[in-house]
């Protein structure tokens, strides 16, 4: 029995350092790509940012931050007021007119709470974007209960309502965070990790949008809390609650935002390779399907009520999978005339045959050399090379006050946005260092008996979504939903190299 368990004890460990190197090569690609990215954008971010780290690193090396009996869940409770407040004036102050995805939905949904029915129009969308089905749902029932509580409420009260939305669901992403890191390093670092994330400008840039990618940043937070906390359970009964809630989670994560499933696949795959006993994966797997097939029908069950669509009409307008690969072979993000090709097709059958004939087509275009400089070059930096994630330019469409002085800093057009960009090039190197220290310390660590590593997941997630968006349509703004994901592996990053330093200077082993 022993030697049966370290057999499984190293498969577990080989594995592991398989996913972590494997995670390891693919944040130092993605690093390299977005400072050269940071050079073209912010020169002076460059030359600041390794006076910034070796600040940074002097003070993990002393591992003295506050003085001792700093009251840490006051100033957390503190903060995390004043943090929301300060994402509900900064979402107000920078909302722009209602467009792409977003606005459609909003406008879709207030037309049904206003007129009791959903155009023709707004039924092909929908019905061609399923992804987005549930989400309509979910605004309906918030502009209803607006119209309940405001009956002359009109499409500028639902907005409004909207904006909240959006920042309670970043401030709950937030709050998740601090709650997953708390669980994994005490009260200390949790409040540490939770000041790292209220400085990140490109969660308040996208607070503004209630739509499925500040949705999936709650629920991809949700999922993380609920396994880290299945990690620490004791007894059986805490431990199969967690595995319940991370499937009805997971289940509202499908219907939500699609990429956030790709955690539910590394944790599967984590479950695999851990060193458990057979009765309690397969009682917690047993439990975790049960509850993620039961939220997936009441789900579906919910969508049926207000979007009645029959399969028919669907077949007719849905887009298939292969049309997001096709177009990300354009020049990597959307394009219209590709929307217009896949919806000049009559059925979905028709339509995925000539995305893939497409597809054939553009690869024997760009040739072998061309494909690799496209997919490992030219699409990562449209993914990885902005450190607004996106948010500049989306602030920049049609902003309700362009005069003001935030305008001025988040648009693109804004004298003052240079500062922007200083700042959040700053913060998105550290970022990327953070993630990197993470990475290269999960790779080389060895025995540990327990196999505990409840990050790995987290890693092998954001392993998942760089491979997805090489070969699906690519946008910055797609990485949105992983940034306090991406803000916990930095600091797990700076805590080890906290670590690392003081053993040094204690004249300890590395």
């Amino acid at each position: 029995m022993r030697e049966k368990g370290w057999r499984s004890f190293w498969r577990y460990e080989a594995l592991s350092a398989v996913c972590n190197i494997i995670w390891l090569i693919m944040v130092c690609g993605i690093s390299t790509i977005a400072l050269s990215c940071m050079i073209s954008k912010s020169v002076f971010a460059v030359i600041l940012l390794p006076v910034l780290l070796y600040g940074i690193w002097f003070v993990m090396r002393r591992r003295v931050f506050l003085p001792a009996g700093f009251p840490y869940s006051a100033a957390w409770r503190a903060l995390c007021l004043a943090g929301t407040l300060c994402m509900l004036w900064f979402a107000c102050s920078a909302r722009v007119e209602l467009s792409w995805d977003w606005g459609k939905i909003i406008q879709a949904a207030g037309g049904y709470v206003a007129d009791g029915e959903i155009g023709d129009a707004d039924e092909v969308y929908f019905a061609r974007y399923p992804n987005n089905q549930f989400w309509f749902v979910i605004l309906v029932l918030l502009f209803k209960i607006v119209r309940r509580l405001n009956p002359s409420a009109g499409q500028d009260q639902f907005y409004l309502a909207s904006v909240v939305m959006g920042c309670l669901m970043v401030t709950g992403a937030v709050i998740l965070l601090y709650m997953t890191a708390k669980l994994l390093w005490g009260a200390k670092r949790a409040f540490l990790a939770g000041c790292a994330a209220y400085m990140c400008i490109p969660l308040y840039m996208w607070a503004l949008y209630a739509y499925t990618d500040t949705a999936g940043m709650l629920m991809l937070m949700m999922l993380l809390y609920l396994y880290v906390r299945s990690e620490k359970s004791v007894g059986p009964l805490p431990y199969l609650c967690s595995m319940g809630g991370i499937g009805l989670a997971g289940a509202l994560a499908w219907k939500i935002k699609v990429t956030v499933f790709i955690f539910m696949i590394a944790l599967a795959l984590v479950f695999l390779m851990k060193r458990i006993s057979w009765k309690k994966l397969l009682a917690g797997l047993l439990v975790l399907v049960l509850s993620f097939s039961l939220g997936k029908a009441s789900v579906d069950a919910g969508i049926r009520q207000i979007l009645p669509l029959d399969e028919e009409f669907c077949d007719r307008h849905e887009f298939p999978l292969t049309h997001w690969v096709m177009m990300s072979l354009g020049y990597g993000g959307f394009r219209q005339d590709d929307v217009d090709f896949t919806s000049g097709f009559p059925t979905y059958k028709e339509k995925r045959d000539a995305n893939v004939r497409e597809i054939k087509r553009r690869l024997q275009e760009k040739g072998v050399s061309g494909s690799l400089s496209f997919f490992f070059y030219k699409k990562q930096v449209r993914t990885w090379g902005d450190s607004t994630f996106g948010g500049c330019d989306y602030l920049s469409r049609h902003p309700v006050y362009p005069d003001g002085l935030l305008a001025r800093l988040v648009t693109l057009e804004g004298d003052l946005n240079w500062l922007l960009l200083l700042y959040t090039s700053l913060y998105y190197g550290i970022l990327l260092l953070g993630m990197l220290l993470s990475a290269y310390a999960a790779w080389r660590k060895r025995g540990r008996e327990d196999g505990d590593d409840p990050l790995l997941a987290g890693r092998l997630t954001m392993a998942g979504i760089a491979v997805f968006l090489t070969i699906w349509e690519c946008n910055a703004r797609y990485l949105v939903v992983f940034l306090p994901l991406m803000i916990l592996l930095c600091c797990e990053g700076f805590l080890e190299l906290g670590k690392r330093g003081s053993m040094d200077a204690r004249g300890g082993m590395p």
